[in-house]
């Protein structure tokens, strides 16, 4: 090695650590995934998300920790229960 050498280094393309995604992000991306055709697998991988934990985020809007929209288009409604009348 000549004068001058100071070692190796490696470029990083990646994020590296913990991300911190905005709840607005998050609820872009969860809707992104509800999309009709669309796998969950396909939208973690298209962020560089682990698919469960963007099935997390998903449980999580379904729940309103993201301040979803009423009536947000591609979302699954939530179940409603009707009386039944059985008659003998």
């Amino acid at each position: 090695m000549g004068e001058g050498y100071i070692g190796s280094f490696r470029v990083l393309d990646e994020p590296m650590g913990r991300r911190m995604w905005p709840n607005e992000e998050k609820l872009r991306i969860v809707m992104e995934s509800y999309v009709p055709g669309t796998r969950v697998g396909d939208v973690a991988r298209k962020y560089r998300l682990l698919p469960s934990q963007l099935t997390t985020w998903r449980r999580m809007a379904r729940d309103g920790r993201f301040g979803l929209p009423e009536e947000a288009p591609g979302f699954p409604e939530t179940a409603e229960f009707v009386p039944l009348m059985v008659e003998a």
